[in-house]
């Protein structure tokens, strides 16, 4: 098995993964350092040196995993919450008011277009980068 060529094909897709913002490339980064410091004792003359460095690494790319991860989930799940709390507001303030349930349905409307807008834009710049 060639670990050096596998290591260069997961330095390569690791970069490109994390230089495009997704947490895979931070997976990708902790098997390559694996791989690394798997051939750091198979070659000939071994190459200790590298092992601690990359076991620096597996811990660096560990948080860093959990860490994006954790951003990811948190960043899909507060625009759905904010989207069902001005809901809820607009379900309160309409039992309260029935005369202005067509201007609060309205602003609801508004609020979810504004919202939709948002989330396209905001894939869109991170598309781009």
């Amino acid at each position: 098995m060639r670990l050096d060529i596998i290591s260069a094909v997961l330095t390569f897709a690791s970069m490109l993964a994390v230089g495009q913002r997704k947490w895979q490339g931070w997976g990708l980064a902790f098997l390559n350092s694996v791989a690394v410091c798997i051939l750091a004792v198979h070659v000939a003359p071994k190459q200790w040196a590298l092992i601690p460095t990359n076991l620096f690494c597996l811990v660096i790319y560990t948080r860093n995993l959990i860490k994006w991860r954790r951003d990811d989930q948190q960043q899909r799940v507060a625009p759905a919450q904010a989207l069902q709390k001005r809901s809820a507001c607009v379900a309160v303030n309409t039992a309260t008011n029935p005369q202005h349930e067509a201007i609060r349905t309205l602003e609801s409307t508004l609020f979810a277009k504004v919202h939709l807008y948002w989330r396209t834009a905001r894939s869109a710049v991170g598309a781009s980068h």
